[in-house]
């Protein structure tokens, strides 16, 4: 709840609906918002970002290609980030592969050095 209203408090998402004793009462349109706004963050959109984004939607259609930049590089940043993921499991599992066999071999001239 409270990320909800942080979003609301600060402008990622509309003003919400409330109904007659105050109470927040979410619209699908504001269902819609709050769930695109998690997956932006989900993706690593900053807030700054998802700010600019929101007030290029609310000034409408001709702030197209800004905010399908935005978005493109998010996509870009996700890439880099999944190449150094990948790079740091390939060297993982290279690492997994000799684990055991290493660590027998340290085991073993370790129990050498002590019964010397």
């Amino acid at each position: 709840m409270q990320t909800l209203r942080y979003y609301e408090r600060e402008g990622l998402i509309p003003a919400i609906h409330r109904d007659s004793n105050g109470v927040r009462d979410y619209q699908k349109d504001e269902l819609y918002w709050i769930h695109y706004v998690q997956a932006l963050r989900n993706s690593g959109v900053t807030v700054a970002s998802i700010k600019k984004y929101v007030g290029l939607v609310q000034k409408g259609s001709e702030t197209r290609e800004q905010r399908k930049q935005i978005l493109l590089e998010q996509r870009q940043a996700l890439l880099k980030k999944r190449a150094q993921i990948d790079d740091a499991l390939k060297h993982m599992d290279i690492k997994l592969e000799s684990y055991d066999t290493y660590v027998i071999e340290l085991e073993n001239n370790t129990k050498k050095r002590i019964s010397n």
